[in-house]
């Protein structure tokens, strides 16, 4: 069987090359963002505004804290805001797939919130409202993650 001309093999190698390069440039841009610090991300605030829609299907504008774990603990380490509604995003970026995470009042074992994080659950979104005083996010098993939630009156 006679080989395709040469211009023809050019052709096919040049657009190999553009495919090759563009799924590369891609690959890379996607990896990037999903693997970059929080803070790195020019497109996600660590407050975003979100919208919640309450029991009279009307729309309320809620802010979120979002905080990531990483084997290195939380980021960030600690949030003040002031009381009321807020949307307490946490993205399980460890690599541990089992874990629980832990709400509670500082110096108080009683747990406001304990969900657990797993394989199939990589995070968790919950709307809190709480009231005044320093809180402490844990994960069960790892005492040096913790996140503290300062909630500062108005």
């Amino acid at each position: 069987m006679p080989s395709p001309p040469f211009k023809s093999r050019r052709k096919t190698l040049a657009v190999l090359s553009l495919i090759v390069f563009a799924s590369v440039a891609f690959g890379d841009r996607h990896w990037r963002a999903r693997n970059s610090p929080l803070e790195d991300r020019p497109s996600t605030p660590s407050r975003d505004m979100d919208k919640v829609a309450p029991q009279n299907n009307s729309t309320v504008r809620v802010e979120a804290e979002v905080l990531t774990l990483r084997l290195t603990g939380f980021n960030p380490k600690q949030i003040t805001r002031p009381s009321g509604r807020f949307l307490l995003v946490f993205d399980n970026r460890s690599g541990i797939q089992d874990l629980t995470i832990q709400l509670s009042l500082e110096n108080n074992s009683a747990r406001i919130i304990s969900a657990p994080i797993s394989r199939r659950v990589k995070g968790l979104r919950q709307l809190v409202d709480l009231p005044v005083g320093r809180y402490v996010l844990s994960v069960a098993g790892h005492p040096q993650w913790t996140c503290v939630i300062n909630i500062a009156s108005h």
